[in-house]
């Protein structure tokens, strides 16, 4: 299941291939275990680099229900309630994620959240 994750965020950081492949992968990793915070996180920034703004959320809340303190998770959650007008819950979202780890920001920015 890793092996999908992790071949997706290549996928995904390679930019002559987009985020199509990533999202196979993904999808991949989330049917062998539903239940993976990782593989929930890794497929929601695919659906947010896709604009696939409501899958996103999906994939970011059901991290946060299974970690609550993931902060890839409430960094991505946030930043697509950005994306989508939502400020008060982007803010929320984002100091949560900086609470946790205080270079979120530089490390989203990374794979293309920012």
């Amino acid at each position: 299941m890793l092996a999908y994750v992790n071949r997706g965020r290549v996928y995904l950081d390679k930019g002559d291939l987009g985020p199509r492949p990533s999202l196979a992968d993904h999808n991949e990793a989330v049917q062998i275990e539903p239940q993976n915070v990782a593989a929930l996180e890794a497929r929601g920034i695919t659906y947010t680099r896709l604009g696939q703004l409501d899958n996103a959320i999906a994939d970011f809340t059901a991290a946060l229900t299974l970690n609550p303190k993931h902060f890839d998770a409430l960094y991505g959650l946030g930043f697509v309630k950005l994306k989508k007008g939502d400020i008060p819950g982007r803010n929320a979202d984002i100091a949560a994620a900086k609470a946790v780890k205080t270079d979120i920001a530089e490390r989203m920015a990374e794979i293309g959240l920012k």
